[in-house]
C-alpha cells in the first residue's frame, strides 16, 4: 500500500506496488487485474492517480487493456545474447513458451531487392517463409524469410515446429555470422492482421542477412516485433580510445 511520507507521488507508488506483483509472478501473464475502482478502495487513493498508474504500466508494456473486459497482464520477452541464434532460437535460450500460426512455405522468384541482399539472379526461384510466432498465445512476432529453394521439403514437414537455423545446418548448410539492422515503424495493415495489434501501433524492425563460413548469403529475413510485447537487451563493454 503506498505510504503518504514518501517522497514519490502516490502514483508513482501505486505503480511499483502493482509492477512487483506482476514480476513476482503473483499475477501471471493474462491474468485481469483488480478494476480501478478495486484498486481506489483497497490502497485508498484517488481513481486519478489508479489511472495513471495503469495507463504508464500500459504504456510500459506490462498490462493492457481490452474493451469490454478490463485490463489483463501482458509480460514482455525480454532476451538478451552475444551469439547468434535464430528468432525462434532467441526464444527457447529465454525459456519462453512457443506456438506457431499461419505457417507458409513456398517457392516463388526473388525481387531485385532481396536478390541484391542474397547475392542471386533477380527472379530466381528462393524458398519463401512467413510465420507467426506466439508466446502465451498472443503473436510476439511476424516472420518472413528466403532461403534456398532446395530446402522446400524439409521446411515443410518441419519449419513450423523448429528454427529455420536448425534445418539450415540439418542439411549441411553451416551457420557462420549475421548481419542485421534494428529499426522502430508502425505494424500496417499486413503486420497488424498478423499481430494482432492496431495499424498504428509501434514494431520493432529486424533485418537479418546470415551467411555461411564460406561468407555466402544463405538467409534474408525481415521480422516484425511487438513493441509492447519484446525487449531486446545487449551487454556492452567499453574500450579505451587513444
Amino acid at each position: 500500500m503506498p505510504s503518504m511520507r514518501s517522497v514519490h507521488p502516490l502514483y508513482v507508488q501505486l505503480k511499483a506496488s502493482l509492477l512487483e506483483r506482476i514480476e513476482s509472478g503473483e499475477w501471471p501473464s493474462g491474468q485481469m487485474i483488480p478494476t480501478e475502482q478495486e484498486l481506489t478502495t483497497l490502497h485508498n487513493v484517488s481513481r486519478t492517480t489508479v489511472r495513471q498508474a495503469i495507463r504508464d504500466l500500459v504504456d510500459a508494456g506490462y498490462l493492457i487493456r481490452q474493451q469490454g473486459r478490463g485490463t489483463f497482464v501482458q509480460r514482455k520477452v525480454h532476451t538478451q545474447s552475444t551469439h547468434l541464434y535464430g528468432f525462434m532460437e532467441e526464444l527457447e535460450q529465454a525459456n519462453q513458451p512457443i506456438s506457431i500460426r499461419e505457417f507458409q512455405a513456398t517457392v516463388i522468384p526473388v525481387s531485385e531487392r532481396i536478390a541484391s541482399l542474397l547475392r542471386i539472379t533477380p527472379r530466381q526461384n528462393v524458398l519463401f517463409v512467413s510465420r507467426v510466432i506466439c508466446t502465451d498465445g498472443e503473436p510476439l512476432f511476424y516472420d518472413e524469410s528466403y532461403l534456398p529453394e532446395d530446402l522446400l521439403a524439409r521446411i515443410r514437414t518441419q519449419g513450423a515446429t523448429r528454427s529455420l537455423y536448425k534445418l539450415l545446418e540439418a542439411e549441411g548448410i553451416s551457420i557462420a555470422s549475421g548481419e542485421q539492422t534494428v529499426t522502430a515503424a508502425l505494424a500496417g495493415p499486413l503486420r497488424a492482421t498478423r499481430l494482432a495489434c492496431r495499424a498504428d501501433d509501434p514494431v520493432l524492425h529486424v533485418e537479418r542477412i546470415t551467411e555461411d563460413g564460406a561468407g555466402r548469403p544463405v538467409e534474408y529475413s525481415s521480422v516484425s516485433y511487438r513493441a509492447d510485447r519484446y525487449a531486446f537487451a545487449v551487454k556492452l563493454t567499453r574500450q579505451e580510445t587513444i
